[in-house]
């Protein structure tokens, strides 16, 4: 899809689930994110209510996610795959 479908189908995404947090497992991630929603960004918020953050690699949602792998290696093999991180994610 083209850069503005792109952008106004993630904002309805977000917003449809307001007020919304997005955790995110690598830095670049949340960088991509705001680039696509471009507009208004601050650090922290994409726009009013919606909130980015990178995941702390050494706290209690990685050892959580870790644990997920660790307790699932068909999906562990597919690592970085996005909607097996986000999954990951979901469940810390």
């Amino acid at each position: 899809m083209d850069g503005s479908t792109l952008r106004e189908a993630l904002w309805t995404f977000l917003t449809s689930n307001a007020p919304a947090y997005v955790l995110a497992d690598y830095p670049n991630d949340v960088r991509l994110l705001r680039s696509a929603v471009a507009g208004g960004t601050t650090e922290g918020q994409l726009r009013s209510g919606i909130s980015t953050t990178a995941m702390d690699k050494e706290g209690r949602t990685a050892e959580w996610v870790e644990a997920w792998f660790r307790s699932r290696p068909i999906l562990a093999a597919r690592r970085h795959h996005a909607m097996i991180d986000a999954q990951a994610l979901r469940m810390a």
